[in-house]
Protein backbone atom coordinates (compact mmCIF):
# COMPACT_ATOMS: atom_id res chain seq x y z
CA UNK A 1 0.00 0.00 0.00
CA UNK A 2 3.01 2.26 0.14
CA UNK A 3 2.69 2.98 3.87
CA UNK A 4 5.70 4.45 5.61
CA UNK A 5 7.62 1.68 7.41
CA UNK A 6 6.82 2.81 10.94
CA UNK A 7 3.06 2.95 10.19
CA UNK A 8 3.07 -0.47 8.53
CA UNK A 9 4.97 -1.91 11.50
CA UNK A 10 2.52 -0.34 13.95
CA UNK A 11 -0.50 -1.82 12.15
CA UNK A 12 1.20 -5.24 11.89
CA UNK A 13 2.04 -5.22 15.61
CA UNK A 14 -1.53 -4.20 16.50
CA UNK A 15 -2.96 -7.31 14.84
CA UNK A 16 -0.07 -9.66 14.00
CA UNK A 17 -2.29 -12.58 13.05
CA UNK A 18 -4.13 -10.72 10.31
CA UNK A 19 -1.66 -8.09 9.05
CA UNK A 20 -4.30 -5.95 7.39
CA UNK A 21 -5.28 -2.32 7.06
CA UNK A 22 -8.64 -0.63 6.53
CA UNK A 23 -9.17 1.51 3.48
CA UNK A 24 -12.03 3.78 2.50
CA UNK A 25 -14.14 2.25 -0.27
CA UNK A 26 -16.77 5.00 -0.35
CA UNK A 27 -18.11 7.81 1.82
CA UNK A 28 -21.81 8.35 2.53
CA UNK A 29 -23.13 11.45 0.75
CA UNK A 30 -24.19 14.32 2.96
CA UNK A 31 -21.93 13.37 5.87
CA UNK A 32 -19.03 15.43 7.23
CA UNK A 33 -16.69 12.67 6.06
CA UNK A 34 -17.23 13.66 2.41
CA UNK A 35 -15.09 16.74 2.99
CA UNK A 36 -12.36 14.80 4.77
CA UNK A 37 -12.02 11.29 3.35
CA UNK A 38 -11.43 9.99 -0.15
CA UNK A 39 -11.84 6.58 -1.69
CA UNK A 40 -8.54 4.76 -1.25
CA UNK A 41 -7.50 6.49 1.98
CA UNK A 42 -5.96 4.02 4.44
CA UNK A 43 -7.11 4.44 8.04
CA UNK A 44 -4.15 4.41 10.40
CA UNK A 45 -5.38 5.66 13.78
CA UNK A 46 -8.49 6.95 15.45
CA UNK A 47 -7.91 9.10 18.53
CA UNK A 48 -4.28 7.99 18.53
CA UNK A 49 -5.02 4.26 18.53
CA UNK A 50 -4.29 2.01 15.54
CA UNK A 51 -7.32 0.42 13.82
CA UNK A 52 -7.18 -2.70 11.69
CA UNK A 53 -10.66 -4.18 12.10
CA UNK A 54 -14.01 -2.80 11.09
CA UNK A 55 -15.43 -3.43 14.59
CA UNK A 56 -12.68 -1.24 16.09
CA UNK A 57 -13.71 1.49 13.67
CA UNK A 58 -17.39 1.15 14.55
CA UNK A 59 -16.69 1.44 18.27
CA UNK A 60 -14.25 4.33 17.90
CA UNK A 61 -16.59 6.55 15.90
CA UNK A 62 -19.42 6.40 18.44
CA UNK A 63 -18.06 9.64 19.88
CA UNK A 64 -19.36 13.01 18.64
CA UNK A 65 -15.82 13.91 17.50
CA UNK A 66 -12.77 11.83 16.70
CA UNK A 67 -9.32 12.48 15.35
CA UNK A 68 -8.58 10.30 12.33
CA UNK A 69 -5.15 9.74 10.83
CA UNK A 70 -5.15 8.54 7.24
CA UNK A 71 -2.55 7.75 4.60
CA UNK A 72 -3.47 9.19 1.21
Amino acid sequence: LGLPGERADELAAHDPGRRQALSVARVAAGTPATALLQSGDVLLRIDGRPVTRFRELELAVQQPRVTVEVFR
